[in-house]
């Protein structure tokens, strides 16, 4: 039990110390994107560490190292996304990380060329036209 809530645990200690040190360096305008899928994210993984310290330990620990093993890919791909952000720029980076993950995850290409220009769209829509937020250029664009 202990390698399922470990992982949850560590992500959710980077999560505050990032939220935290972002809060004392940067504008309260620039933390707004941050703070929120931060705090959501921080929930969610709250709820995952006391859903799995409320479960019984039945299962073998060989078991749970499988389940912990499984969260490897996963995370791969998510740290993936950060040199695509830095090089390339939140616009750009988030609808290939997106194709990214859906291509990782064996969908169909259609599918994933219109969720990753859906979620541009949305992206570009939303956080840069309608809430006037600025997000790093990257590299390559700025």
């Amino acid at each position: 039990m202990r390698s399922r809530v470990l992982f949850p645990v560590i992500i959710l200690v980077i999560f505050v110390f990032l939220l935290a040190y972002g809060s004392l360096k940067l504008s309260t305008r620039t933390m707004v994107f941050p703070w929120i899928t931060g705090g959501l994210g921080c929930l969610l993984l709250l709820w995952e560490i006391v859903r799995e310290l409320k479960e019984k330990g039945e299962e073998s620990e060989k078991m749970n190292f499988k389940k912990a093993a499984s969260y490897l890919p996963i995370t791969a791909v998510v740290l993936s996304l950060l040199p695509l952000i830095y090089v390339m720029g939140f616009f750009v980076a988030v609808p290939i990380h997106i194709l990214i993950c859906l291509k990782f995850n064996r969908e169909k290409w259609l599918i994933s060329i219109i969720l990753a220009s859906l979620m541009a769209a949305i992206f570009y829509g939303v956080f840069y036209l309608a809430l006037s937020m600025r997000f790093y250029e990257g590299l390559l664009f700025s």
